[in-house]
């Protein structure tokens, strides 16, 4: 099984900013896949990190918050620990978070869904059907109200920033859509979630001058 390394986050509720960042607690290495949460007052532009090249996976706008999981599905460069990753944003924001994990894996991108709700105490995402059945979910679960999101459905907590915006992670064996379920204590105005999938791919290897690929692996 894959486990992913935490990378961090930060949070503020209280900024005035159109960009904002959190420092790395673990290295990413070249040819990890990089999965990185947001939310904000705005809409992300783009995530840095110095020298990697980052994706949007999905958006989820509300009128009051948005959400987003952003990627880098195989780091070029590596950066070290302590290193800064950047969301940049369309326009000012007065709240915002960010978290991230790396995974040292090769991977391809495979489908990704959302969902929000309110006045309400869980929320489940379900995704489409996965194209295969060895893959990893990432899970990210906002509340607005500050309270802890907790998984219900098999994911296992990997970072968070503030407690209230949580990435989390479940190691997939069947080709079914993959369902991240989360609840807080006591009900939320709003809450958001997102769930996003990734297929792992054969691993390359060389035997005299020729490319092989090995099985699927875990």
């Amino acid at each position: 099984m894959a486990t992913p390394s935490s990378l961090g986050g930060n949070q503020s509720t209280s900024m005035s900013a159109n960009s904002f960042s959190f420092t790395i607690t673990n290295q990413i290495n070249v040819g990890d896949l990089v999965v990185i949460g947001v939310y904000s007052h705005s809409t992300v532009t783009s995530i840095s990190d110095g020298a990697n090249l980052y994706q949007r996976l999905q958006l989820e706008p509300q009128s009051t918050v948005n959400l987003e999981l952003w990627y880098c599905i195989s780091a070029t460069s590596s950066r070290s620990l302590g290193a800064t990753i950047t969301a940049h944003f369309a326009a000012t924001t007065t709240q915002a978070g960010i978290v991230g994990a790396s995974l040292s894996s090769l991977v391809q991108v495979d489908t990704s869904a959302a969902n929000t709700g309110t006045s309400i105490s869980s929320l489940s995402v379900t995704s489409h059907s996965l194209q295969q059945a060895n893959e990893i979910a990432f899970g990210l679960a906002l509340d607005f109200q500050l309270h802890t999101p907790t998984p219900t459905s098999g994911f296992t907590q990997i970072a968070s920033a503030g407690n209230y915006l949580v990435l989390f992670y479940d190691n997939l064996v069947s080709a079914l859509p993959v369902t991240f379920s989360f609840s807080v204590s006591p009900n939320s105005d709003i809450l958001v979630g997102i769930v996003g999938t990734f297929m792992f791919t054969p691993t390359p290897f060389v035997r005299r001058g020729v490319v092989y690929r090995s099985l699927l692996r875990m």
